[in-house]
């Protein structure tokens, strides 16, 4: 009788990998003294499977093999009532070199498994016979006596094959006097026999103590080969077992609730289930993952919004930015209770998809507006140690339909747009006719008692000719109200302009120069102050220019 196998498996990119009838098995049933547990009764039946072995631990689902000539046919029935028959068996695999299109090459070796079948109580799949394809051995389980492995070369294929058994004469001698009914197929692989599933595509995976969790599935079925989409599931693989996911070992945080898993990350023991509408946070320390909690409105819309830091992850949606710490979560447009980014601000800038990326060397998030070319490529950045934004102008990052954020070799954040244009974060200095620098509203800590501001002194260096200095007053908005600052000297020359106040500098030293800045009589009974700091609006501000620090001096007025 002849057997032919095709099975299945899966690896980590989510694809799946199938060997078509590249191995098979021939059995001769021989009278052999000495045999027995093969025809127990005179009534054996036995099924044969096989398992294929990737990268030398992971093991797949039993197929069972079929007749080649009639595939339905699965059962081999010893022949006659003679309880001393015993199989001889030869089993054949492909070349690598001829089958290129059947062959993984992770696929290391194959198992062989029988079944007894006689009776109407399910018996386990026992091993057989292990063959190893690199070492060319095949072991037999209840002798423990190794194969090596032939080659043979046809005209129309060529092939490798083993011959487990021996010719005397004209008879031929098992090497399987009765059959191995020790090590059961849950054992070697650790996984169930009759699991349902155990490959997966997946929309985003992350490992965790050894496992790996995937998430937003589509899960092929064992039996027939279909398919059932469970975009809210995830499954845990088998400890060091990074291509299985058995179906048993689904985690469901929430069922059915019409959302979708868009994106897995982890920290602290805990991984992140990012949804559209919500984030799951999942307690994976323990043998059993519980849900710890659920953040509603904290979703995101692709998985380029989620990044990881040291600090802990971060992403981005359309309602904030938030970073989980392993203790809670924080909304990074809020700081000492108030919010630093208005609404209606970050609305109009997240109005899109955007994406996020963590800058390792400076500790920077850095978000763009927008993943496609809806968005004008505007940026905003945060800095993770002093918690204070900076907005980037339109174009910052080019306005195309561009990959995710990564961070190549050197910490550098890139990312791909067009066809293979590969462009890196670059925050270093430029020139630039654009630039403005507003101060939040200084109120001194009393913000129902008036004051008087005497002077600002501001720290710099570099070229600052074509700098100026507006000041605010009560909040008023910057754009139409500032008021210029009408006098001061940067420590070597005067600065002069028409609109406002411009920094001078002394064009031999590069020290760092203080200049004192006179605002006008608008700032002699006020509750709040505020700075914006920009350039002239036609010539560009010099690359060197630096600022270091601001101070103001002030006076508060008595209360009447």
């Amino acid at each position: 009788m002849r057997l032919s196998e095709s099975a299945t498996m899966t690896d980590l990119s989510g694809t799946n990998e199938l060997s078509n009838n590249n191995v098979f098995i021939e059995y001769d049933w021989e009278t052999n003294t000495g045999a027995s547990g093969w025809n127990e009764g005179g009534t054996g039946k036995w099924e044969v499977g096989v398992s294929f072995i990737y990268d030398g631990l992971q093991e797949s689902q039993i197929t069972t093999c079929g007749d080649v000539a009639a595939p339905s046919t699965t059962t081999l029935t010893v022949p006659g009532s003679d309880t001393t028959n015993a199989p001889n068996i030869r089993i054949y695999f492909a070349d690598w070199a001829t089958v290129t299109s059947g062959w993984n090459k992770r696929i290391s070796g194959c198992n062989l498994y029988m079944k007894d079948v006689s009776e109407s109580t399910t018996k386990s799949w026992f091993l057989q016979v292990s063959m190893n394809f690199e070492t060319g051995k095949a072991l037999v389980a209840s002798t423990q006596k190794e194969f090596d492995a032939k080659y043979y070369a046809q005209s129309n294929q060529e092939y490798y094959y083993w011959e487990i058994g021996s010719a005397t004469g004209t008879t031929n001698e098992s090497e399987m006097l009765e059959p191995s009914l020790i090590t059961t197929y849950e054992v070697t692989s650790g996984q169930n026999a009759s699991e349902e599933s155990i490959i997966s595509q997946y929309r985003s995976a992350v490992v965790v103590g050894r496992r790996v969790y995937i998430g937003g599935l589509n899960v092929e079925k064992a039996i027939d080969g279909s398919r059932e989409v469970m975009t809210d599931a995830m499954i845990k693989s088998p400890v060091n077992n990074f291509d299985i996911f058995p179906l048993s070992r689904m985690v469901e945080a929430s069922v059915q609730d019409g959302d979708e898993i868009i994106k897995l990350e982890e920290y602290a023991d805990r991984i992140l289930q990012f949804k559209k509408n919500k984030m799951h946070l999942i307690n994976v320390s323990q043998e059993i993952e519980f849900l710890e909690d659920t953040f509603l409105h904290k979703g995101v819309s692709h998985p380029a919004a989620v990044c990881k830091t040291d600090f802990g992850v971060a992403w981005v949606n359309n309602l904030g930015c938030y970073l989980y710490d392993g203790q809670k979560v924080h909304n990074l447009l809020e700081k000492g209770g108030r919010q630093i980014i208005k609404e209606s601000d970050w609305i109009t800038f997240n109005a899109n998809e955007p994406m996020i990326i963590y800058i390792p060397k400076k500790r920077q998030l850095l978000i763009a507006n927008d993943i496609t070319t809806t968005g004008d490529g505007s940026t905003f950045l945060y800095d993770m140690v002093t918690q204070s934004w900076v907005k980037g102008a339109a174009a910052t990052i080019t306005s195309e339909d561009k990959t995710n954020f990564v961070t190549d070799w050197n910490g550098d954040p890139v990312y791909v747009h067009s066809v293979g244009t590969i462009l890196k974060w670059d925050d270093a200095s430029d020139a630039s006719s654009s630039f403005s620098l507003l101060t939040k509203d200084f109120d001194f800590g009393q913000p129902g008692q008036r004051k008087k501001i005497h002077k600002v002194y501001l720290t710099f260096r570099g070229n600052g000719t074509h700098v100026q200095v507006h000041y605010g007053v009560d909040g008023v908005a910057p754009a139409s109200t500032f008021y210029p600052i009408t006098s001061g000297t940067d420590g070597s020359t005067t600065g002069t302009g028409a609109a406002a106040k411009c920094i001078a500098y002394d064009a031999g030293t590069t020290d760092w120069l203080k200049a004192e800045l006179k605002p006008g009589s608008a700032v002699n009974n006020i509750s709040s102050f505020r700075l914006k700091i920009s350039g002239d609006g036609s010539n560009n501000i010099a690359a060197d220019f630096e600022i270091n620090d601001i101070s103001i001096v002030y006076r508060m007025k008595h209360i009447k």
